[in-house]
């Protein structure tokens, strides 16, 4: 385990090789949270249109062109979710770096 910092500094609990480990489960569970995003979109414009959704109709929709800008925005939204943590920090160490300069 990494070593406590000086008080005010960030406290590191796991090792690098764990770290990697979770981000996978994290982009892991952010597909199937967007799949199912997906697929609940679909029964939604199903029972607006239709008002019922079988199981082979979720299977076959073919989202409109509006509907599939709507869903890639909130992909969009998630996937910029999930990754703020490490965009703030890559952020941060080129502002360190160009300090350095």
């Amino acid at each position: 385990m990494n070593d406590f910092h000086a008080k005010g500094d960030t406290k590191f609990f796991f090792e690098p090789k764990t770290i990697d480990i979770m981000l996978a489960m994290i982009l892991a569970l952010g597909t199937e949270i967007s799949a199912l995003s997906d697929k609940l979109d679909t029964v939604i414009d199903l029972l607006d249109t239709k008002s019922v959704a079988s199981p082979t109709d979720v299977e076959n929709f073919t989202p409109s062109p509006e509907q599939q800008a709507r869903r890639d925005a909130a992909r969009k939204v998630l996937v910029e979710t999930l990754l703020a943590p490490f965009q703030h920090e890559a952020d941060a160490l080129a502002e360190a770096a160009a300090a350095k300069d």
